[in-house]
């Protein structure tokens, strides 16, 4: 053997052992991505998950809120409403009165010169 095919059986083993070397290695490394794509991906999955429990929470406190907006706000409805109702029946009441003096005034002595039952009068040709 010359020194040329010793040089290159020596290149040739290390070269081919590098080779078996980089082929473990790689493979190796190749576990290694694949476990840690798997954690990443654990952990997105994981983080998702999260943000779904926040959006879900966000939207219990959106329904929360306006339900006690609604409710304040059907309380302040009840009371104005309560009002309403008893100035309808103040009112009802006192016309009640107008409308029996009204019809006592046509027995009323001197119910020709009655300056409110001409007025009522004047209204009621008014209508026509």
């Amino acid at each position: 053997m010359n020194w040329i095919e010793i040089v290159g059986l020596v290149f040739g083993s290390v070269l081919g052992g590098q080779w078996l070397i980089n082929m473990i290695t790689l493979k190796s490394q190749k576990k290694k991505a694949a476990a840690e794509a798997k954690k990443v991906d654990s952990e997105a999955k994981k983080v998702d998950v999260e943000a779904e429990g926040e959006r879900i929470d966000n939207a219990q406190k959106l329904v929360s809120m306006w339900e006690d907006l609604s409710k304040k706000r059907a309380e302040e409805d009840a009371k104005v409403i309560a009002k309403l109702e008893s100035m309808i029946k103040t009112l009802t009441a006192k016309m009640d009165k107008v409308i029996k003096a009204i019809d006592k005034a046509n027995d009323c002595p001197g119910v020709e010169n009655c300056i409110v039952l001409k007025e009522l009068d004047k209204k009621e040709l008014d209508k026509n």
